[in-house]
């Protein structure tokens, strides 16, 4: 699925090991900014230092994907894969709220776990080829 290379096994699990502990942060940072844009929470004590914490975590997070696909460690579809289903994300936020049409609106909870979902994948297809 994302072509993970299996040339040095080891580097390649380290910094999926690195992508995965930045998107469980980036999840716990994620959830509490989704409640208060959707009214669910009051969000005006902690979304500035919240906000800005989740947006250093994911371009830190965009960076070593990107960097990883231009190593060859993964194939380029995985940087598209975290980055695209963060802009999704913005896009089914706004259906939510009322913003577009709703249509649009999925659950965005499948959304925010999807840079974990995706390192678990290429996890497993790193398993799979070096065993």
């Amino acid at each position: 699925m994302f072509d993970v290379s299996t040339a040095d096994p080891d580097r390649t699990r380290k910094f999926l090991k690195i992508v995965g502990g930045l998107a469980l942060i980036d999840v716990f940072l994620l959830v509490p900014l989704l409640l208060g844009y959707l009214d669910v929470i009051d969000s005006d004590s902690f979304v500035g230092p919240v906000g800005g914490t989740h947006g250093t975590v994911f371009l830190v997070l965009a960076g070593i994907v990107a960097w990883g696909a231009q190593q060859g460690l993964w194939s380029w579809r995985f940087p598209g894969t975290i980055v695209g289903a963060n802009l999704v994300l913005f896009g089914l936020l706004q259906a939510l709220k009322g913003d577009a049409p709703t249509i649009f609106a999925v659950p965005a909870a499948i959304l925010i776990a999807i840079p974990l979902t995706a390192d678990l994948l290429a996890s497993r297809e790193l398993a799979s080829r070096t065993r």
